[in-house]
C-alpha cells in the first residue's frame, strides 16, 4: 500500500461513511452497453446516458444499471421541479422573475436559485459515474451551462470540465479552458458579474508552450495541474510513437502510416496536427515536454504530497466523500483525483509516466 504518513494513519475513518460508488474506466463505452455495437442504437428512457442495440440487452443489463439508473431519474425529476418553480416565479421584493431569462452570470447570487443549482449538481454527479460518452457528454454539457448561469463559479464546476473534456478527447478545447480561468478569471481587475467582459475567449492556445502560468504561482491550483500533466503526458507519448515509427521506416513516412498513428493517437491535439506528423525530427519537442512534465510533476507534489501516490494506487480514495477539503489535505486530494482519474485511466500509460516520476524521485513508498 502506498505511504500516506502520519496523516494518513491519523486519517478520520468516519469519512469513509457511506461511500460513492466510483466506476473506473480505461475506455468509454460508446455504443451498446451489452456488446458495444455502434448501429441502431436507442437511449433507456429513464437515465437518457446508456445506449443499447435492443431490448434483450436492455434487459439483459438492467440488474446492473438499475440502481444508478434510477438514481439520475430521481435527481432530474428534483432538478426539473426546481426549474420549473424558478421559471414560473413572477419576482418581489427580494427574488428575480424567471432568473434564466433575467440574470444569467449572476445565478447564484440569487438566494432563491441555490436549491436548482444544488439539484442539477446531483444530476452531474451521478452522471459521472457511469462511464458512457452519453454520460460523459450530458455531466459536460449540464456544467458548462451552469457556468453560463453563474460565471462566479461558486460550486467549483471549473475543477471538474476538464477531466470531462479530456475523456471526451477535446484535449485542446480542455487547454483552452484551463488557461482561461487561470489567467484571465484571476486578473485582479476580472469582474464576473460584467457580462460584457471576455468569457471563455481564449481559443486554440499552444499546447507545447511552457505551463509556467500554473507552476510559477505562489500558490499553485492542484485541479488545472492535474489536467495540464495529463495533456502534456498525451503529448509526449504520441511524439515518442510517432518518433519511433520515423526511426523505422526512415525520413519518409508513409501517408498510410501517419494515417494510422493519428487514428490512434492518445492526444488529439498530435492527431489533428499535420505539420507535427510530418516534422523529421521530434527529439527537441520531446526533451522539452519531458521537462515540462518533471516540472508540473514536482509542483502537484508541492500543491499536495499525497496526489501522485493515489493516483498509482487509488484505492478507497475513490469512493470517499469527504465532508470539507482545505489545500494539501488527503480530504483535497480524494476530491480533486474523482474529478479526473477516469481521463488518466483511459490513457494508456499515462500512469505509468507518474509511477517512473516517483522511482526517480524516491517519493513511491511501501508501508
Amino acid at each position: 500500500m502506498a505511504d500516506y504518513s502520519e496523516d494518513y494513519r491519523d486519517y478520520e475513518l468516519d469519512e469513509y461513511a457511506d461511500p460513492s460508488p466510483f466506476n473506473i474506466s480505461t475506455e468509454l463505452v460508446t455504443g451498446c452497453s451489452v456488446c458495444n455495437k455502434k448501429d441502431d442504437l436507442s437511449r433507456c428512457a429513464a437515465c437518457k446516458v446508456v445506449l443499447y442495440c435492443s431490448g434483450e440487452h436492455q434487459a439483459a443489463h438492467r440488474k446492473e444499471h438499475k440502481s444508478i439508473c434510477n438514481k439520475i431519474k430521481k435527481a432530474q425529476q428534483v432538478c426539473d421541479k426546481e426549474e420549473a418553480e424558478l421559471r414560473a416565479s413572477q419576482g418581489g421584493p427580494l427574488s428575480w422573475a424567471n432568473p434564466f431569462e433575467t440574470a444569467p452570470g449572476h445565478f447564484w447570487g440569487i438566494v432563491e436559485t441555490r436549491p436548482y443549482m444544488r439539484a442539477r449538481f446531483a444530476v452531474v454527479d451521478y452522471q459521472m459515474k457511469i462511464n458512457t460518452r452519453a454520460a460523459v457528454q450530458a455531466a459536460l454539457d449540464n456544467i458548462m451551462d451552469m457556468l453560463r448561469l453563474c460565471r462566479g463559479d461558486n460550486m467549483g464546476l471549473r475543477d471538474i470540465a476538464p477531466g470531462l473534456l479530456l475523456s471526451l478527447g477535446r484535449d485542446q478545447a480542455c487547454y483552452d479552458f484551463v488557461k482561461w480561468w487561470e489567467w484571465r478569471y484571476n486578473q485582479s481587475d476580472y469582474d464576473s458579474g460584467d457580462m460584457d467582459a471576455p468569457y471563455l475567449d481564449i481559443k486554440d492556445a499552444d499546447v507545447f508552450e511552457a505551463p509556467d502560468l500554473f507552476t510559477d504561482t505562489k500558490y499553485p491550483n492542484l485541479s488545472p495541474l492535474l489536467d495540464i500533466t495529463l495533456l502534456k503526458i498525451r503529448l509526449l507519448i504520441d511524439l515518442k510513437a510517432l518518433q519511433r515509427v520515423k526511426l523505422e521506416a526512415g525520413s519518409h513516412v508513409p501517408q498510410e502510416i501517419l494515417d494510422t498513428i493519428n487514428t490512434h493517437a492518445v492526444s488529439s491535439v498530435v492527431a489533428g496536427n499535420r505539420e507535427i506528423l510530418e516534422r523529421k525530427d521530434l527529439a527537441p519537442r520531446i526533451s522539452g515536454l519531458e521537462k515540462q512534465i518533471r516540472k508540473l510533476y514536482d509542483t502537484v507534489q508541492k500543491a499536495n504530497k499525497y496526489i501522485w501516490l493515489a493516483m498509482v494506487r487509488p484505492g478507497n480514495h475513490l469512493t470517499a466523500r469527504p465532508a470539507y477539503t482545505s489545500a494539501g489535505t488527503i480530504r483535497e486530494m480524494q476530491v480533486k483525483l474523482q474529478y479526473v482519474y477516469n481521463a488518466w485511466a483511459e490513457t494508456p500509460g499515462a500512469i505509468g509516466v507518474i509511477e517512473e516520476l516517483q522511482k526517480r524521485s524516491g517519493t513511491a513508498r511501501a508501508t
